[in-house]
């Protein structure tokens, strides 16, 4: 059993291609939803495609925040003393970004109306009607203490009224299936197919290929945040965005930070 797992997992196409034992056996599951690309190549890259359906999902969402700009803060790992701190150089970096942005830099067509926060703060940043907004985002994020809350509402009391970010959108991953949902209803696909982004892996995902896809993207610098494989995997992929010339780009990343 284990040598025809071994055999199925290194067949090639190219029968002659000569490609050494993986440290990791990919199995394929038998999913409705695959989630990586049937044809990923096995020798000579470094990542897995994601599936293409997934890709069109976050394509599909991108497309109704456009143009917009989006962030990546992961919380947990920052010290409690400077969470406030964080929170208002976030702001203050998005001021400078998007006042830039409305006097020439990004004027007319291509002025930033919507941000998106990709963050690991354990619930919806913006409440929707959905009777799950309550529930935890994240699992991952083992202890939030009065800082943590208090550091994200300085950040979404910018976009409000008198704020220094008002009339910009404030949106996140919640928002974003939302979003997701009224597409495949408009579509007439099954409604039981929205499952497979109820999974946290996916989710994860999904939220970051929304990141991706934005003109602007803003992320922590040390101390303010952790750059993780999530945060590069980003970076990485607005690379390969700005070497093939993509119209809607605007930068491959900004930090905020104290």
């Amino acid at each position: 059993m284990n040598e025809d797992l071994r055999w199925a997992a290194f067949k090639s196409k190219a029968q002659d291609v000569a490609i050494s034992e993986p440290d990791v056996l990919a199995v394929d599951w038998d999913l409705r939803h695959p989630l990586f690309a049937e044809d990923f190549p096995i020798a000579g890259s470094l990542t897995l495609d994601y599936a293409t359906h997934l890709k069109n999902s976050a394509q599909a969402v991108s497309s109704t925040l456009r143009p917009y700009l989006s962030i990546h803060w992961r919380l947990e790992s920052v010290p409690l003393a400077s969470l406030q701190g964080c929170a208002q150089s976030l702001v203050d970096k998005l001021t400078d970004i998007l006042s830039s942005s409305r006097t020439g830099n990004f004027s007319g067509e291509q002025d930033i109306k919507t941000v998106w926060i990709a963050t690991d703060y354990p619930y919806p940043v913006v409440p929707t009607s959905n009777l799950n907004d309550g529930r935890r985002r994240s699992t991952t994020f083992k202890t939030i203490s009065p800082e943590h809350v208090e550091a994200m509402n300085t950040f979404i009391e910018a976009f409000r009224a008198g704020g220094k970010l008002q009339g910009l959108q404030l949106t996140d991953l919640n928002g974003g299936l939302v979003v997701l949902e009224d597409d495949f209803e408009r579509k007439g696909l099954n409604s039981e197919d929205m499952g497979f982004f109820e999974d946290e892996g996916v989710m994860g995902i999904f939220d970051k290929m929304v990141a991706m896809n934005a003109e602007l993207f803003v992320s922590g610098a040390k101390g303010c945040s952790r750059t993780s494989s999530f945060t590069k995997q980003i970076v990485e992929a607005r690379k390969v965005r700005a070497e093939e010339g993509d119209e809607h780009l605007r930068n491959i990343i900004e930090l905020f930070g104290l």
